[in-house]
C-alpha cells in the first residue's frame, strides 16, 4: 500500500487542507486504488498573518499596462472576464440591439430560453456530467442565482432578438462561469480545460445551439476590446489582488525568515507516517510547500530513506535554487546522490510555477501540464489533471 503525504503551499487556512487532502485522494484512487493521503497543515499556526489588520498594505496601481493580447490569451481572458462577470456575453448581445423596448420576437425568444434553462436539471446528459465533475448539487443554486425575478438576465435576454445561436451560446458561458463561481465558493478546484469546454459545449447543445463555433462570433469584441477590458478588470480587482498578493508574499517571507518549524513539522510528519506505514512515504507538495520539502530533505539527510520519491506541484523550487534563495542548495551545488527522485509538475499559464530540469539535469524531470486556465485559477487546477495522476501512478508503481 502506498502512503502519500500532502504539504499544502500558500495561503491555505481552515478546511482548504482537508478539502484538496479529500480531492487528492479520491483522484489518486482512481489510479492506485489502497493509496492512503496524509496531510501535514502548516498554515494555520506557521503561515503568515496580518497581526495588525493589514495596516501595512497600501493601496497599489499598476505601473504597466497589460499589453498586447496574444492569440494563445484569447481563451484565458474570455473566461477570466466570465468568471469576474458571468453574463458578461449576454450583456454584450443585448447592447448590440437597435431597440429600446421588448419587441414580440425578443420577448418569444426570452421566453423559450427561460424555458430550456428551467429544463437543465432534467437533462440527463447534463446531470451525469456534473456528478463526473462532482459538481452534481451547483446547478439548481447556479439557475436560480442566474434567474432571480428582476434580474439583469431576464432583463438582457428581453432585449436580444439576435441570432439564437449566439444566444444559446453567452447564455452558456453564463451558466458555466457561475457554476465555477459556486464550485470556487465551495472549495471546490477549476475544471482543467477540455472539461470546462465539455460542460460548455453540452450546455449550449441544451439551450438550442449548435456547440459548433456560435461563441466564436461573440468573441469578435473581446479582440478589439482586449486591452480595455482587462485594464478595466485590472482596476476592478485591485483590492483582490491586493488580497491575494498579501498571503502568497507574507507566507512565502515568513517561511525565508522562520521556515525551520515548518520544516520540522513536515519531518515529523513524515517520520510518523512512515514508521506507521513500515515502508517509505511519496511526498506531494504543492507550491510553497515544494520548497519547504526540498529543503527538509537537503537539511535533514537521516529522513530520506523514509521519503520514496518527491512529486512538486505548482512550486517555485527551481526559481528559488536558481536565485540563490534555496535554504538548503547553493546554486553550484548538485543535489546530493541519496535525494529521492524528484518529479516536478509545472502550468505555463501559473505564473508561480517554475522548471528543475535545465538547473539540475538527470537530478529532476519537469512534467508539463496544460489546465487551460487563467491565472490565478492556474495555480490550484493541477489537481482536476488526468496527466499528473497518471504520472505519478506510473512512477509510484515503478
Amino acid at each position: 500500500m502506498a502512503h502519500f503525504v500532502f504539504v499544502h503551499g500558500i495561503n491555505v487556512r481552515g478546511d482548504d487542507a482537508e478539502l484538496t487532502r479529500n480531492l487528492i485522494a479520491q483522484r489518486l484512487r482512481n489510479w492506485l486504488p489502497q493509496a492512503q493521503v496524509h496531510a501535514c497543515v502548516w498554515g494555520d499556526d506557521l503561515g503568515a498573518r496580518l497581526r495588525h489588520g493589514g495596516a501595512s498594505i497600501p493601496n497599489y496601481d499598476s505601473a504597466r499596462g497589460p499589453g498586447e493580447l496574444l492569440p494563445e490569451m484569447q481563451s484565458w481572458l474570455r473566461w477570466q472576464l466570465l468568471y469576474d462577470d458571468p453574463l458578461l456575453e449576454v450583456r454584450l448581445l443585448a447592447a448590440g440591439e437597435s431597440q429600446d423596448a421588448v419587441t414580440p420576437q425578443s420577448a418569444q425568444g426570452a421566453r423559450l430560453m427561460l424555458s430550456r434553462l428551467a429544463a437543465l436539471p432534467q437533462s440527463g446528459a447534463l446531470t451525469q456530467l456534473l456528478a463526473t465533475l462532482g459538481w452534481q448539487a451547483l446547478l439548481a443554486p447556479t439557475l436560480a442565482s442566474l434567474q432571480q425575478p428582476g434580474g439583469e438576465l431576464l432583463d438582457c435576454l428581453g432585449a436580444c432578438s439576435c441570432d439564437p445561436a449566439a444566444l444559446s451560446s453567452a447564455v452558456a458561458a453564463s451558466v458555466s462561469a457561475q457554476l465555477a463561481r459556486n464550485a470556487a465558493t465551495a472549495g471546490l478546484p477549476p475544471l482543467q480545460q477540455q472539461e470546462r469546454a465539455q460542460l460548455h459545449n453540452l450546455i449550449e447543445q441544451e439551450l438550442g445551439g449548435t456547440a459548433r463555433g456560435a461563441g466564436a462570433w461573440l468573441m469578435a469584441p473581446f479582440l478589439g476590446l482586449g486591452r480595455q477590458l482587462s485594464t478595466r478588470y485590472l482596476e476592478r480587482r485591485r483590492g483582490a489582488l491586493s488580497d491575494l498578493a498579501c498571503p502568497v508574499m507574507g507566507d512565502i517571507i515568513v517561511y525565508q525568515s522562520r521556515g525551520a518549524p515548518i520544516r520540522q513539522r513536515i519531518a515529523d510528519t513524515v517520520r510518523r507516517i512512515s514508521a506507521a506505514a513500515e515502508r517509505p512515504v511519496f511526498l506531494l507538495a504543492h507550491s510553497l510547500g515544494g520548497i519547504a520539502c526540498v529543503d527538509t530533505l537537503l537539511l535533514q539527510p537521516e529522513l530520506r530513506p523514509h521519503v520514496r520519491q518527491l512529486f512538486t506541484v505548482g512550486s517555485q523550487a527551481g526559481f528559488f535554487y536558481e536565485t540563490g534563495a534555496l535554504t538548503g542548495l547553493e546554486p553550484e551545488q548538485h543535489l546530493p546522490p541519496d535525494f529521492p527522485p524528484w518529479t516536478n509538475f509545472y502550468d505555463e499559464a501559473d505564473m508561480l510555477s517554475y522548471l528543475i530540469a535545465p538547473l539540475l539535469g538527470h537530478d529532476g524531470a519537469d512534467v508539463r501540464i496544460n489546465s487551460g486556465q487563467p491565472f490565478p485559477s492556474s495555480h490550484s487546477a493541477y489537481w482536476t489533471s488526468e496527466t499528473l495522476w497518471r504520472t505519478i501512478a506510473a512512477k509510484a508503481a515503478s
